[in-house]
């Protein structure tokens, strides 16, 4: 059975880019301030509330990771009763980041480079080449100039070579 895994922007994923969550967060409530249908689906599953669909059904374990990441909580993400800090699904109700927010603080250098470690550690096990047609070469620009011009200067060459030997076979 495959262990859960997620693959998003996290507490963790900020710490590691040298983020902050109160720079990057922005107002995640509707027009009338109550909570997204992102966070309402979140909550509700996790409740027990809304059943998943039939095709979309979550594993025990699937149930359990999720559970936990929702409940898991971090000062970084503000401050709770406990002092422990608030739990993912109580940030999300008001908040969220956007991948586009990220992106514009660290470059998309940077971000690309995150996002491909994660995806290799996280999904180790991948064959990615089973989605793509690598090809055997790829030609740089630089490349595709040289044989541009070679090929004309071999044009040159073989329209010469064959009008002498039209002219020597009497053509």
């Amino acid at each position: 059975m495959n262990t859960p895994k997620r693959l998003g922007i996290d507490v963790q994923t900020l710490q590691y880019l040298d983020l902050s969550v109160s720079d990057l967060s922005e107002n995640a409530l509707d027009k009338k301030r109550q909570p997204s249908t992102h966070w309402l689906g979140l909550y509700n599953t996790l409740m027990g509330k809304k059943k998943r669909d039939k095709d979309d059904e979550w594993t025990s374990e699937q149930w359990d990771f999720y559970s936990r990441y929702l409940r898991e909580k971090h000062k970084e993400l503000g401050d709770g009763p406990d002092g422990k800090g608030i739990s993912n699904l109580q940030f999300l109700r008001n908040k969220r980041i956007e991948l586009d927010s990220v992106v514009n603080e660290v470059g998309a250098e940077r971000f690309w480079e995150w996002l491909r470690n994660k995806i290799l550690q996280t999904f180790e096990t991948r064959d990615y080449k089973r989605a793509i047609i690598i090809p055997k070469y790829i030609a740089t620009p630089t490349l595709e100039e040289f044989l541009k011009r070679f090929e004309a200067v071999i044009k040159v060459l073989v329209l010469r070579d064959v009008n002498r030997f039209e002219t020597n076979c009497g053509m």
